[in-house]
């Protein structure tokens, strides 16, 4: 890939629906980066709940776009079209970042012109310094090839990282920085999955078919988890993923080359999402995850469970409240 000729200046960009509360904390860590970035762009995806008069607090420093409600994947290229710098960074409305971390990706994009991805670690806001960090829970195998980066915190991979984001997936949306010629060479964000969970998941598979990747490894982004996070259902984040992987055989080029891993994860997330969606009650979608799935997939629970979503609605309920007594989430 083309090095950068002149030094990374970073543009933020801010995707955000209804985080009036939040996305003030958000600002403010963005704004208080050791290492300013050119500019911070807001996209507001529809909000009806007074974030577009919090914006107004922040401006001249941030500039804001206001769409008709879309999705988190438009969202973000609406943003990255708007952005004046090499490189754009990311950051959910919801996230917060340490002082520096803008300072960090800098420093390696500076160093290594000729990396076009990188990516930071992170951990849950609130979790002191002493609990698990992403990168603290990945397979060992995960790490195998990647070699110190340019700087120091930084390591760097020179192959495809393709495969193993299938069984492991630390890229997170707020701690990703690309470099913006390349990030509209990839197409952006597939806007195909404006409405699926773990939506970024597509982008991330598509951005490593090739290497060099880098990473950023200490943890210098908190991620917030709440009620209102699209991806606080496990089985919609698993619906998700496997919508993500179907898509990926037939439209990714890596995929080729690594079809029997792609579709080993298939079995494996629908098998997942067969008892996330047991437990939560979630008939509807429990049946449509079995559908594709052989009966004779598992053992003898996960039989049971498949032998319930094929029943009719009336006979899968009543056989799932013997099972499992009232939920809240049971249809």
């Amino acid at each position: 890939m083309r090095a950068t000729a002149t030094p990374p200046a970073f543009s933020v960009v801010i995707p955000t629906r209804d985080r009036a509360h939040l996305i003030g904390e958000t600002l403010d860590a963005v704004l208080g980066q050791s290492l300013p970035p050119r500019d911070v762009i807001v996209v507001d995806d529809g909000s009806d709940d007074g974030t577009a008069e919090m914006l107004e607090g922040y401006r001249p420093w941030v500039r804001c776009a206001r769409i008709p409600p879309s999705g988190v994947c438009t969202a973000r290229n609406v943003g990255a079209a708007l952005a004046t710098g090499t490189h754009v960074a990311f950051c959910d409305s919801d996230d917060v970042w340490a002082p520096d971390h803008l300072r960090h990706h800098h420093r390696l994009h500076t160093a290594a012109p000729d990396i076009p991805l990188s990516f930071g670690n992170h951990r849950r806001l609130g979790e002191g310094e002493g609990a698990a960090d992403k990168f603290a829970q990945a397979p060992d195998t995960f790490w195998d090839g990647w070699r110190a980066g340019p700087v120091d915190g930084t390591l760097r991979f020179d192959g495809a990282l393709y495969e193993r984001l299938l069984a492991f997936q630390p890229i997170f949306p707020s701690a990703l920085v690309v470099r913006r010629d390349v990030l509209w060479r990839l197409g952006g964000f597939d806007e195909r999955f404006n409405a699926t969970v773990s939506e970024d998941f597509e982008f991330m598979l598509r951005a490593t078919q090739q290497g060099p990747v880098a990473a950023v490894t200490p943890a210098l982004v908190g991620i917030r988890r709440h009620a209102g996070n699209l991806s606080a259902r496990q089985s919609d984040c698993l619906i998700g993923e496997i919508a993500i992987l179907e898509h990926a055989l037939t439209h990714h080029d890596a995929a080729r080359r690594c079809a029997a891993a792609l579709r080993t994860e298939l079995l494996r997330r629908r098998v997942q999402a067969v008892h996330a969606c047991f437990a939560a009650g979630r008939l509807d979608a429990l049946a449509g995850v079995a559908a594709r799935l052989p009966a004779s997939t598992g053992g003898r629970r996960l039989a049971v469970k498949l032998l319930i979503a094929r029943l009719p609605r009336p006979l899968a309920r009543a056989a799932w409240r013997l099972l499992c007594g009232p939920s809240p989430e049971a249809p």
